[in-house]
């Protein structure tokens, strides 16, 4: 039976990571696309955007998403199913309307503390349906994941995402319109999306009845609710620095930062394929008693996530010249120190993202809520201290020790509750090799054209190749020494 879900959960994992590739090569050539088309204070109109979402739609979902992965996962019962998605949808579209009412009365006021401005008070107008229909999208595709429908969950991101780029292409590029018009036409394009899966998903309204009556409502609700505040402290935790940065410095600031963080970020999707495929899977050996089962995906997830987050670290502070100049322009040019921080940031929230669902399924949200406050609190004094005398420097400093300070206890309660050791020996070695291909790629940027493109991508491939050649990148490393 273990053999049998570890396949599952490899299957899984490779169609979505290459699904989840592709969504971020379309996040990617949006970078681009705007800041090269868009002054630097438009582009961090838009990072402010889509920044915002975080917060709201985590308002909007009050924890929904992650309860319907827990409560729907193995459940037989369609019309169960059924009762709770709907009863979901509409506490959520109760909320959206809401919040598009705020928006649209609190204008000037929104426009000052997103954008530091009301002259973008216009985008503040749009921002309501945007967060509305990420927040219908998260549930929606939170319902296909329960039901482990990998493959198709993963064609709906990727479709999400080359909606984005289109709409926006087309808006700004061929139309030659505005980007509050291009982003309207982005969130009519979405709008069809969302329109769509819930058809082909849940079905038609009318088939359920009584929806607050849906089976365990009540034990969802108890689930889901306290994630609302913790969830909106991981926000905090992780975008506060960009307010922070906008109103101590200025919107340009805050964009080049932005771009800093969104290249720093690309290191996300080795965390997020493996986490997101990994819940349900551990979820449901949690829920058979299988504690042995739960306990060795878990350490091969982590030992995988470690070896593949390394080289792109590596990667990303040795080329990060080239690569903003090819994906954004100079102007956009941060210091190594703040790249390197921020992907040393990254990859610690990855670490403490992925022990976080073992100590959500162990009922540990009591020592989850208090780490993360502690966290934030470091993370707001930090950034109040710093940005002012390190500028950005600050703000990603502010970060690496925000997130170590989520990612050390976190990892400490999983192990307590769901024991698995990780291969320090195996550690030493991924290190090792980053090394090497540390060195390669200092004579590479020196000896080559690496702001071509095609060499900087032939450069790439090949350092990650001398990386792979020394044994690390293993979907199954031996059991080491905790």
């Amino acid at each position: 039976m273990i053999a049998r879900v570890d396949s599952s959960l490899r299957k899984d994992t490779v169609v979505y990571g290459a699904a989840t590739l592709a969504e971020r090569l379309a996040s990617l050539l949006l970078l681009p696309l705007l800041t090269k088309t868009l002054p630097p204070e438009l582009y961090g109109v838009w990072s402010q955007i889509v920044v915002s979402a975080g917060i709201s739609v985590s308002i909007l979902l009050l924890g929904l998403n992650t309860a319907a992965v827990h409560f729907l996962a193995g459940l037989e019962d369609s019309r169960g199913q059924r009762a709770v998605a709907h009863a979901m949808l509409a506490l959520v579209l109760g909320n959206a309307a809401v919040v598009i009412l705020l928006t649209l009365l609190l204008t000037d006021a929104l426009s000052r503390l997103l954008f530091g401005d009301p002259v973008f008070a216009r985008f503040v107008r749009l921002i309501g349906v945007f967060w509305a229909e990420e927040a219908l999208f998260e549930l929606l595709t939170a319902v296909v994941r329960a039901r482990r429908k990998i493959s198709r969950l993963s064609m709906y991101y990727v479709i999400k995402n080359a909606l984005r780029l289109i709409s926006l292409a087309v808006g700004l590029i061929v139309l030659r319109v505005s980007l509050v018009e291009a982003v309207w036409l982005m969130v009519l394009f979405q709008f069809v999306l969302i329109v769509g899966i819930y058809w082909i998903e849940i079905g038609g309204p009318g088939r359920e009845k009584r929806l607050w009556r849906a089976p365990r409502w009540r034990e969802i609700m108890v689930f889901a609710l306290p994630l609302v505040p913790y969830n909106m402290l991981v926000w905090v935790n992780n975008f506060s620095d960009r307010y922070i940065v906008l109103h101590v410095l200025d919107l340009r600031r805050m964009s080049i930062y932005a771009v800093a963080y969104s290249l720093a970020a690309i290191g996300g999707l080795v965390y997020s394929v493996l986490g997101f495929v990994l819940y349900p899977y551990l979820a449901e050996r949690w829920n058979a008693g299988d504690r042995a089962g739960a306990a060795e995906m878990l350490r091969t997830t982590t030992h995988t996530y470690v070896a593949l987050f390394v080289p792109f670290l590596t990667l990303l502070v040795m080329l990060r010249t080239p690569i903003t100049q090819i994906l954004a322009t100079r102007d956009y040019l941060a210091n190594p120190a703040v790249v390197l921080a921020l992907g040393v940031g990254i990859g610690l929230f990855g670490l403490y993202q992925l022990n976080l669902y073992t100590t959500l399924l162990a009922g540990k949200m009591p020592a989850n809520f208090a780490i993360l406050t502690v966290a934030t609190v470091v993370n707001l004094t930090l950034n109040l201290t710093l940005v002012s005398r390190l500028d950005i420097f600050g703000a990603a400093l502010a970060t690496v020790v925000s997130n170590a300070t989520l990612a050390i206890p976190t990892v400490v309660v999983s192990r307590r509750a769901l024991p698995y050791a990780f291969s320090w020996r195996s550690a030493a070695r991924i290190a090792a090799a980053a090394l090497v291909m540390a060195a390669f790629l200092f004579v590479a940027r020196s000896a080559l054209n690496v702001g071509n493109i095609l060499i900087l991508a032939a450069v790439a491939i090949l350092s990650f190749a001398i990386y792979a050649s020394l044994g690390l990148l293993r979907f199954h490393a031996a059991p080491g020494r905790p």
